[in-house]
């Protein structure tokens, strides 16, 4: 299909196998985007099942998401097969709630953090015991997943902010946003989050919290590359650094640090 649709894709198309989605600024230049696609179709003796397509609409389900002017949304049948999910009792329903819970992980903030008590059960050699606080991340997971925000599309021609936190014992967290032009509100355009490594655990404060921003920046490139925007964290030791240049100095300094070029 890829090679059918070469050309188009990107610009007036996304495929995924055989699943295809026009996309257009206004209704005369849908019909004549959805005409190319089918014509490309038709050349390459292929058809599309009239039954299963959907025409000029405002908003599609597409690889378990929600796609409408609005944002990004969470499929609501993918969110009940997570809060219907059954008592958890051995490691495989464990694991298949996080897959099922990990596939939203961009709409949780601090889901690392969130699910970190659940991983410890899929380690190797250890012994089940569902606890309280097993049960407890279980349930913040699910409540998470079922109160998920919309995230919002990026807008680039306005400035991003990139929202960072972290914490020895939670791991890293990270959310990119911009403002509403109109409230000057933060709204969620991405989440993203990771435990340490095992040699990061020994890792000072300040050096997790620099650390956050180094992966956020590097997690979010593909939005923030070329473009300026701000770093924010509550950590107070890291205003005393004049630029971003001078925490990625320090932190190259510990040997902590990948290549990353910052302008």
């Amino acid at each position: 299909m890829d090679s059918v649709l070469a050309g188009l894709k990107w610009q007036i198309c996304l495929v995924y196998l055989d699943d295809i989605v026009v996309f257009s600024p206004s209704f005369d230049q849908h019909l004549k985007d959805v005409r190319s696609v089918l014509s490309r179709l038709r050349d390459a003796q292929l058809s599309a099942n009239l039954k299963k397509c959907r025409f000029a609409s405002q908003e599609i389900s597409f690889l378990g998401y929600i796609i409408s002017p609005d944002g990004l949304k969470t499929d609501p049948a993918k969110i009940r097969a997570v809060s219907d999910f059954p008592v958890t009792t051995n490691v495989e329903m464990l694991r298949s709630f996080l897959g099922l819970a990990g596939y939203y992980r961009s709409f949780i903030s601090r889901f690392s953090a969130i699910s970190a008590p659940l991983n410890t059960l899929l380690k190797r050699d250890t012994v089940w015991t569902w606890n309280d606080e097993h049960q407890s991340a279980y349930d913040t997971l699910k409540s998470a997943l079922l109160s998920a925000p919309v995230l919002r599309s990026p807008d680039f021609g306005r400035p991003f902010e990139l929202h960072t936190d972290g914490a020895c014992t939670a791991g890293i967290g990270v959310m990119l946003c911009q403002r509403d032009p109109a409230n000057n509100r933060v709204y969620a355009v991405a989440f993203a989050s990771r435990s340490l490594a095992p040699n990061e655990r020994n890792y000072g404060v300040s050096e997790v919290e620099a650390l956050a921003i180094v992966w956020g920046i590097k997690k979010f490139a593909h939005y923030l590359t070329g473009t300026k925007f701000t770093v924010v964290t509550d950590h107070q030791a890291l205003q005393f650094f004049n630029s971003l240049r001078q925490i990625f100095k320090t932190l190259r300094n510990k040997n902590i640090l990948w290549n990353i070029t910052i302008k």
